[in-house]
């Protein structure tokens, strides 16, 4: 799909997306059919598991367990995805995504209120997270993202051999308040998981007033660290491979190559309508015409007696 037949959006939360709508121009959409929303309402949970001696059932079930928990609602009123990074005999890894169903209807109004057919519907760390993987992906290292383009918030992440051990969306006030817990969520996951180590720590986003934080990760972790330019979520979202494929869109609407299927096969329906027609036309055509034909064939002398 060509990016000009796709408007890109990020909201966090119904009301502003309705502005952001709103201050698009008319002829920002109207050649537009599809959409790719991120989302960084905080109703939008993500987070990563890595669990051991367990199957793929029950790791499911266990992450239902925790969403219904930190939602308090039933599973029927809770829209969820899992994407699975390993599965082996003794260690399954992924992250999971959670919105309540209620809050997930509400996005999708708007957008079909506006014309606008969702391809894609993700937590917004997800997206911006997957732009810098694209760029410094490397199966021989593991390293580290952390970014600060959004104000308030800070997308973190850890990848170690192309496998997301860490994804997290962190919200703060008070910017010096949060470094004990980017460093704690750090330590963890090296001591959790393969980790062990971090090679690379890539800071991006708006960093002028990030130095106390770049300095005490650097001395925290003494991995490289690399500085990189801030990303736009729309731009972002108009990648051409992903490597989350969360997607709260799938279950509401029609991609474009399944809208090409659909069409092809009510397409193909109407062929065979229309030729069931015209030989049911011909049949009764050809019936009459023997009919008639019958009738011309006797005489009224062939009905005296």
């Amino acid at each position: 799909m060509h990016h000009q037949e796709l408007v890109t959006l990020e909201a966090g939360s119904p009301e502003e997306l309705i502005d952001v709508l709103e201050k698009l121009t008319t002829k920002a959409t109207r050649n537009c059919l599809y959409s790719a929303l991120a989302i960084s309402d905080p109703q939008f949970l993500i987070y990563p598991f890595n669990l051991k001696d367990t199957s793929t059932l029950e790791a499911t079930k266990q992450t239902q367990n925790e969403i219904k928990e930190i939602y308090s609602l039933p599973m029927a009123d809770i829209e969820y995805d899992i994407q699975i990074f390993r599965n082996e005999p003794n260690y399954i890894s992924g992250i999971c995504a959670a919105i309540p169903k209620k809050l997930l209807h509400r996005y999708l109004e708007i957008l079909d209120k506006n014309k606008l057919v969702p391809l894609r519907i993700i937590p917004y760390t997800s997206a911006i997270v997957d732009y810098y993987f694209q760029k410094h992906k490397d199966p021989n290292k593991s390293f580290c993202i952390i970014d600060f383009s959004k104000k308030y918030t800070i997308s973190l992440a850890v990848f170690k051999n192309d496998y997301c051990e860490l994804l997290r969306q962190i919200p703060y006030e008070v910017l010096h308040g949060v470094i004990p817990e980017i460093i704690e969520s750090l330590k963890n996951v090296c001591l959790m998981t393969d980790v062990k180590k971090l090679d690379h720590i890539y800071f991006a986003g708006t960093l002028e007033d990030k130095l106390d934080i770049i300095r005490d990760v650097e001395e925290a972790f003494e991995a490289k660290i690399e500085r990189d330019h801030s990303i736009d979520v729309v731009t972002a979202l108009s990648l051409d491979d992903y490597y989350f494929n969360i997607n709260f869109a799938r279950r509401y609407a029609f991609s474009p190559p399944e809208r090409v299927r659909a069409l092809y096969m009510t397409n193909l329906v109407l062929i065979l309508s229309i030729l069931f027609n015209i030989f049911l036309g011909f049949k009764i055509f050809h019936n009459s015409m023997k009919l008639k034909k019958l009738s011309f064939s006797y005489t009224l002398t062939d009905y005296d007696y």
